[in-house]
C-alpha cells in the first residue's frame, strides 16, 4: 500500500526465479566486460573514469554528452527535460554543508519540480537520473507507484547511454555500457535477496521474532543466498549480505524491490533503444506522459508496449543485451 504496488508476492516469486535463472549466470561475464576499462590507454581510461565518477561540468569532463543528449530530444520529452536548466529549476551545490547527493522534489507553492545536485551527486548519470524523475513530476506529479518512478529515472539513464554510443570512442563506450549494465545486474540481484529476506522475516509472528537471535536471522539469509551461488559468492561478487540486511531491512524496509523491478524494465528500454532509438523514446514518453495517477507499474509498462519483469520474454531480451 505504501509504495502503490499492484503485483503480488507470487509475481515476485516468479521474478526471483528469473533473476536466478537469467541474471546470475551472466553476472561474471558483464563484470569482465566492465573490467576492460583497465586495459584502456591512460587517456581513454581517464575519460572513462571521469565520465562515470566526476561532476559532469568539472575539469576534463564530458559535459557535452549530457547537454547534447538533452538537446537531441524532440517534442514534449525534450522540452520538459531541458526545462530543468532553461527554467532554472535546479541547483548544483558544492557546499560541504548542503545535502551531499542528488534528489528531485516538488515545490507545491510554486507548482513545479526541482532538483538539487549536491557535491557527490553531479556525475552525468546521476544528473540524467534525476532529470528522469523531474520529467515525470513535471508531466504528472500524481504518480504514486515507486516502481514506475524508479523506471523513469533509470530508463532515462539508459536512453542517455545509448545516445553516447555515437558520440564517444567505441572502446570507452563499451566500458560505459558494461558499467551501467553491471550496476543494473548488481541491483537486481541484491534487491531481490533483500526482498525475499524481508518477506520471510516479516511473515513471522512477534513471538517467533522475539525468540530469534542475530545468528538465526543470518541463517535465513544464508539459505536465501544458496540458489544464487551461496553466501560466499554473494559476498565476493555483490556485497556482504549479512551486513546489508542489517542496514536495509531496518532503514528502508520493503523498498528495495522497487529498484530491482525498475532496473529490469529499464534494461528492456535500453535493449529497445539499441535496436530502434525512436521506438524506445516513444515507449519512454508513453511511460511518463501516457499514464494516469491510477495506473500502476504493470499497467504503465503495458501502455508503453513493454514487457513486465514478471514475464520471461523480458529476461530473454535482457540476457540478449548482456551478451552483446
Amino acid at each position: 500500500n505504501v509504495y502503490s504496488r499492484e503485483y503480488s508476492t507470487e509475481d515476485l516469486a516468479v521474478f526471483r526465479e528469473y533473476i536466478i535463472e537469467y541474471i546470475v549466470p551472466e553476472f561474471e561475464g558483464i563484470y569482465s566486460d566492465f573490467n576492460a576499462w583497465r586495459d584502456l590507454s591512460d587517456k581513454r581510461k581517464e575519460t572513462f573514469l571521469t565520465f562515470v565518477n566526476e561532476s559532469f561540468d568539472s575539469k576534463n569532463s564530458n559535459k557535452n554528452y549530457l547537454l547534447m543528449y538533452l538537446n537531441s530530444l524532440e517534442g514534449t520529452m525534450g522540452e520538459n527535460m531541458r526545462s530543468v536548466f532553461t527554467d532554472k529549476n535546479c541547483v548544483f551545490s558544492n557546499n560541504q554543508n548542503s545535502h551531499p547527493t542528488a534528489f528531485q522534489t516538488y515545490l507545491y507553492e510554486d507548482e513545479k519540480p526541482f532538483c538539487l545536485f549536491g557535491i557527490n551527486g553531479q556525475s552525468a548519470n546521476t544528473v540524467v537520473h534525476e532529470i528522469g524523475h523531474y520529467y515525470a513530476a513535471k508531466t504528472n506529479n500524481d504518480i504514486s507507484s515507486y516502481d514506475l518512478c524508479e523506471t523513469h529515472s533509470q530508463g532515462n539513464e539508459y536512453l542517455f547511454i545509448n545516445f553516447c554510443k555515437d558520440q564517444m570512442n567505441a572502446a570507452i563506450y563499451d566500458c560505459v555500457r558494461a558499467y551501467n549494465l553491471l550496476n543494473s545486474c548488481y541491483t537486481m540481484i541484491l534487491a531481490t535477496l533483500v526482498d525475499e529476506f524481508e518477506q520471510r522475516v516479516y511473515a513471522l509472528s512477534d513471538e517467533e521474532i522475539m525468540a530469534m537471535t542475530s545468528a538465526d536471522f543470518d541463517a535465513i539469509m544464508t539459505e536465501i543466498c544458496e540458489p544464487y551461488g551461496g553466501a560466499d559468492w554473494v559476498t565476493e561478487n555483490i556485497t556482504d549480505p549479512f551486513k546489508y540486511w542489517r542496514q536495509v531491512a531496518i532503514s528502508n524496509p520493503v523498498y528495495y524491490i522497487s529498484y530491482a523491478v525498475s532496473a529490469a524494465a529499464s534494461v528492456e528500454i535500453f535493449a529497445l533503444a539499441e535496436d530502434d532509438t525512436t521506438a524506445a523514446h516513444e515507449a519512454y514518453r508513453k511511460l511518463v506522459e501516457g499514464v494516469t495517477e491510477e495506473d500502476g507499474f504493470v499497467i504503465a509498462l503495458n501502455k508503453a508496449g513493454l514487457y513486465t519483469p514478471f514475464e520471461e520474454d523480458a529476461f530473454k531480451l535482457i540476457v540478449k543485451t548482456l551478451k552483446k
